[in-house]
């Protein structure tokens, strides 16, 4: 992997969990809301959301569907800046999350079953690879145009 690369996939694993953090925003003000946890003290309210998203099946698939959609903008992010092997970047873009992911359950802070996580290090990659692949196809529509003028 050369430096473009390297610094394409550090940078597009930053863009995925920004990109899901804000996304979740509205999710979780959501929660709150709909879980009456507006009113409990900061030290409780963190346990009592993490709760929330996993225990409310629309919330979880909202959050799901989110993050999988940073993932795969994490993806076009990588594989924009590397400008090569858009696909394979892209894929690897997916590390921050996955290691996250690997930290939590290690550190036991892991709020999902262990069987979400691991479909999550499925389709973290594969979302990052979506995301480079939709880059390549961008590019190569690009020079069709521009060969076609």
């Amino acid at each position: 992997m050369n430096v473009r690369s390297f610094i394409a996939v550090v940078i597009g694993g930053v863009v995925d969990i920004m990109v899901t953090n804000i996304l979740l925003v509205p999710v979780l003000i959501y929660a709150m809301i709909a879980g009456d946890l507006t009113n409990l003290p900061s030290a409780e309210l963190s346990a009592a959301l993490a709760s929330a998203l996993v225990d409310s099946p629309g919330i979880q698939v909202a959050g799901w569907a989110l993050g999988l959609t940073a993932t795969v903008l994490g993806g076009y992010t990588a594989a924009w800046i590397a400008r090569r092997d858009e696909v394979r970047n892209g894929a690897l873009s997916a590390w921050l999350c996955m290691t996250l992911g690997v930290l939590a359950i290690a550190a036991g802070h892991e709020a999902a079953p262990l069987w979400q996580h691991a479909v999550a290090f499925i389709v973290s990659p594969l979302g990052g690879a979506f995301g480079g692949m939709l880059r390549l196809r961008a590019v190569s529509a690009h020079a069709s145009s521009v060969s076609a003028a």
